[in-house]
């Protein structure tokens, strides 16, 4: 979710003793273990002795303080801070890369106010290298009638005056009603020219903060352009592959504008059939079609993901360049999840394993790269796990590999946080929630347990903006309901579930999915067939069906009834996503 408005996600930095230390903004880091709020800032406007632990105090457009922890203070480059309240003080801000030119917006807390915060409007004019940095360059516009003509007094700029506390400001598109984030504000321009100042861009701070252990999320835009959204990612396609690390950059950028609804996938396929005209040669057409098969399988598609995958690893075998050696490694890596299914667990186990090392061998990754995809290997292979019939049917070998698959997932997780938080994390959460369902604890202590985990994972959706995970920790929500004896809540929930997904064209076998459905055959028979039917039909027809059907001695009828008339007394709009995180405060008294 992002900010209503750019008004009340900026804050004032003071040292508490009255003093305007610089502005700051809210800012969306993934962080699941804590529900408070995270605010950018500079290291500069931070008190000058501020350490790890220190505080100092923020105030909101309202006039309220806040205690805010210190977080990250760095006394070199980037100049950026960052700072933690443990409350919740709204939605964070929407980062966004890369900053186009234009007009922009840059809120703060401007000197010679009678208001805490004021808004500045200006041109971002591009890049400019400052101090070895890449800044964003910002002519301020509303200041220029600031500036007094030069005098035999030397009167000072009153324009540079002004800008004093402005430090840690976002800038941000002309657009507030959205307020897209592009950089902060870290310097006023020393050179004379008063009304220009100079900002990080956002992926300056991404970098840093990853660094230091902290994941910024950041939406990639394509850009302001009015070209159709198909020749963009062309041209974002062709400028990635081929550079160091640009497969896994390309993959990265074309999963999170897949899900946003932009048509990766028919621009991956229109270069796939006609690569003259995008300057592709073969091994550049394998990896797209290693990439569309990676869409596909996250789609629930199979067969076609499958067939792409063969013909992208036939043209990666037909050199023995590092470059081909090392593509065919990790296609050879993501068929061996598919092909290998039909395998008893040990040989399914040896045959992922044989995989793993072929490509930790392969030339052309870095461990980061590395990293990621074992990790997303691994979870998707313990995703698939958990819905055979074997590990279902608890068979031993089969429940050992899965734990076997958990722990090494979060040990990757743990080892490289900055480059698999953003999505593995969720991956970790719902393999973990899997081994709690399947556990063999008491109901009430397994009931307690994925409740926490659901009301973490929730947050970790909310964080990214991620439909399909909040669906799945939806579901286990209501498995923890039923565990607890809520039949209501765990049957509302799951219609919720059914009603989102079909609205939203999500298959019930996308990756993820058909574990917690796999649960539910064996255990509860009533909830899955709820949830399928809520899927299939409209909820008035699905309320008719499921009354009218033979259902199972343990299906509590008035438990289901209400719940299917609660379901259909709210709306559900699920094409907007912050609509689906408000049923938030629907559910929670179910």
């Amino acid at each position: 979710m992002v900010a209503s408005s750019l008004d009340d996600a900026v804050l004032v930095v003071t040292d508490g003793e009255g003093h305007v230390l610089g502005s700051c903004f809210r800012a969306p880091i993934l962080d699941s273990d804590r529900t408070g709020t995270y605010l950018v800032t500079t290291a500069h406007g931070l008190a000058v002795d501020a350490r790890r632990g220190n505080t100092v105090l923020v105030v909101d457009r309202a006039g309220r303080c806040h205690q805010a922890d210190v977080v990250l203070c760095p006394t070199s480059a980037p100049d950026v801070g960052l700072l933690y309240v443990g409350r919740h003080l709204g939605e964070p801000l929407d980062c966004v890369s890369p900053a186009p030119s234009g007009a922009v917006v840059i809120r703060g807390a401007m000197s010679g106010l009678d208001t805490r915060i004021g808004s500045l409007r200006g041109w971002h004019t591009g890049l400019e290298s400052l101090t070895g940095e890449q800044m964003m360059a910002v002519t301020i516009h509303d200041l220029g009638f600031l500036e007094p003509s030069a005098s035999a007094d030397h009167v000072g700029s009153l324009a540079y005056a002004g800008l004093r506390g402005m430090s840690g400001a976002p800038v941000c598109d002309a657009d507030t009603r959205e307020a897209h984030a592009y950089g902060m504000v870290v310097r006023r321009n020393i050179g004379g020219i008063a009304n220009r100042v100079y900002a990080v861009p956002i992926d300056t701070v991404r970098r840093y903060l990853a660094r230091a252990g902290y994941a910024l999320r950041v939406t990639r835009r394509l850009d302001n352009s009015s070209q159709p959204e198909s020749l963009l990612v062309g041209r974002l396609m062709t400028r990635l592959l081929g550079s160091p690390g640009g497969l896994h950059d390309l993959w990265e950028v074309a999963s999170g504008l897949f899900y946003s609804g932009v048509p990766v996938d028919a621009t991956f396929l229109a270069a796939i059939r006609q690569p003259e005209q995008f300057g592709l040669d073969t091994l550049r057409v394998a990896e797209l079609e290693f990439l569309l098969a990676r869409l596909l399988f996250k789609r629930g598609d199979q067969r076609d993901g499958l067939a792409l995958l063969r013909k992208a690893r036939a043209l990666a075998g037909r050199s023995a360049t590092a470059d081909h050696r090392g593509l065919a490694a990790l296609i050879d890596l993501r068929m061996a999840l598919h092909v290998a299914r039909e395998l008893s667990p040990a040989r399914r186990r040896s045959v992922l394993e044989l995989c793993v090392g072929t490509y930790e061998q392969a030339p052309g990754y870095s461990d980061d790269e590395q990293a990621y995809e074992v990790a997303s290997a691994i979870g998707s292979e313990a995703s698939q796990l958990a819905a055979d019939t074997g590990f279902v049917r608890a068979d031993a070998a089969a429940r050992r590999h899965f734990s076997t698959l958990l722990t090494k997932h979060t040990g990757l997780l743990t080892g490289y946080p900055r480059l698999l938080r953003d999505k593995q994390e969720v991956v970790n959460l719902a393999l973990s929630a899997v081994d709690i369902m399947w556990g063999t604890d008491d109901r009430a202590e397994r009931a307690e347990r994925l409740t926490e985990l659901a009301a973490r994972g929730k947050l970790a959706a909310i964080q990214r903006g991620n439909k399909i995970f909040y669906t799945q920790m939806l579901l286990a929500d209501a498995i923890a309901a039923q565990l607890n004896g809520r039949p209501r809540r765990a049957y509302a929930l799951t219609c919720l579930v059914g009603a989102i997904m079909a609205s939203s064209d999500l298959r019930l076998s996308h990756e993820g999915v058909p574990s917690y459905l796999s649960y539910l055959d064996e255990n509860d028979r009533t909830t899955a067939n709820l949830l399928r039917t809520a899927y299939a039909v409209d909820l008035p027809d699905a309320r008719s069906v499921l009354l009218a059907s033979e259902l199972p001695p343990s299906a509590d009828r008035s438990a289901l009834d209400a719940a299917l008339a609660w379901c259909q007394s709210i709306e559900i709009n699920a094409r907007n996503i912050s609509d689906i995180f408000e049923l938030e405060t629907l559910i929670r008294d179910l």
